[in-house]
């Protein structure tokens, strides 16, 4: 059974992050998240290499978010340890990556439920949006 344990790419992270915006092109993955509040905060991630990415809305995986009710803060940013999405990952490319060390992140917003499988690390940067006065 897969195990959720939260990440930290930063300290101070808040809990729960909102999915601002996902840009899918030739540069990767990008994600920008917010806390939700108006302060401008943004938390950046930035995927360069993507093995395999699914999204999902929070109510596709309730089985999910029952089965680790005790997920360390109940994190938005995570990552698998004994991943069924790796297994699978595996088994549909006949091993093909079975020589790389694969990471699978989850990013589980109160609305959004995305899984990314990478085998680099991610960029993440704090960013502040400056409003107009």
């Amino acid at each position: 059974m897969s195990v959720y344990k939260a990440w930290k790419p930063f300290q101070d992270i808040p809990a729960p992050l909102y999915l601002e915006s996902m840009v899918k092109d030739g540069d990767g993955l990008r994600l920008v998240l917010f806390d939700g509040s108006v302060e401008g905060r943004r938390l950046r991630i930035h995927f360069k290499e993507v093995l395999a990415f699914r999204s999902a809305n929070e109510k596709c995986l309730l089985k999910t978010w029952e089965e680790n009710e005790s997920w360390e803060g109940h994190s938005s940013l995570l990552t698998v340890e004994d991943s069924e999405f790796v297994e699978w990952l595996h088994a549909q490319s006949f091993g093909m990556f079975s020589d790389r060390r694969i990471t699978h992140y989850a990013v589980y917003t109160p609305e959004d439920c995305l899984d990314i499988l990478t085998d680099q690390k991610p960029i993440v940067d704090q960013i502040a949006i400056k409003f107009k006065d």
